[in-house]
């Protein structure tokens, strides 16, 4: 892959995260609301184990990992093992708070 390609593929990455965030700040203020009336009881947003190392009761946390990683994957000697894995958990991630919006309707 060149440069340009990478370059690329990250902006793409970049746009695809702060759409997660925006989506992330509804889900959040979604259950900030839910937990107001006792009715968001959970652990965490994510299972332990889907490759996320944060563990959060809200989505912010998971879309600032996501961000780290971009960071880390710009200056990546393994980029193409850790683009997987930044794609894995983004599309984890975005396809969570697809389902949690779902349920809003």
């Amino acid at each position: 892959m060149n440069d340009s390609d990478r370059q690329n593929l990250i902006n793409h990455l970049r746009d695809s995260i702060k759409a997660a965030y925006q989506q992330a700040l509804d889900a959040d203020a979604q259950l900030d609301a839910l937990a107001n009336e006792n009715l968001a009881q959970f652990e965490s947003v994510l299972k332990p184990g889907s490759g996320f190392s944060s563990e959060a009761v809200r989505f912010q946390p998971y879309v600032e990992e996501l961000g780290q990683d971009l960071l880390a994957l710009q200056d990546s000697d393994n980029f193409t093992a850790d683009l997987e894995k930044l794609a894995l958990k983004l599309k984890l991630l975005l396809q969570t708070l697809a389902r949690f919006k779902s349920f809003d309707k």
